[in-house]
């Protein structure tokens, strides 16, 4: 890893021993373009739930102890992309369900947890699919609704 980027995470590592950690000490580089154009049923953040994620990942779970900022959330669930940073992390992006539960599940593979090697990675199988689908849903139900009854 370049110095410069640990030395830029340097800030949030050391909360890692007690949980998830969160960006507090200093700005993470991301990894996301800046300029997204996220299809329905996806959407850019407007609040964070790095919070929801530290309780809900129980120290088994494979995002347990890592950084991680929210990116998105999907509108119609409770999943939502997160950036994870750090040396240990399993990879640059994962979509969690989450369960608002604010407590770790029993069983380490909750909350349930998709990994992501990359922003493209995530936009080609997951974002560009589930909108897709979403589109399809929409116009069968407008087919549905254009259709006489006989």
């Amino acid at each position: 890893m370049a110095n410069w980027f640990r030395t830029l995470l340097s800030g949030v590592l050391r909360h890692e021993k007690r949980g998830l950690a969160i960006e507090k000490d200093r700005p993470l580089a991301s990894r996301v373009p800046e300029a997204v154009a996220f299809r329905v049923p996806w959407h850019a953040s407007e609040h964070s739930a790095h919070e929801e994620l530290r309780g809900e990942c129980g120290p088994r779970h494979l995002l347990h102890g890592l950084t991680a900022r929210q990116v998105a959330a999907r509108q119609d669930c409770d999943d939502c992309l997160f950036e994870l940073f750090g040396g240990n992390a399993p990879a640059p992006f994962a979509v969690v369900h989450l369960t608002w539960g604010r407590h770790p599940d029993r069983h380490p593979a909750f909350p349930a947890t998709v990994l992501f090697e990359s922003f493209e990675d995530w936009v080609a199988n997951c974002m560009i699919p589930d909108a897709t689908e979403w589109e399809d849903r929409e116009n069968s139900c407008i087919d549905a609704v254009d259709e006489p009854n006989e």
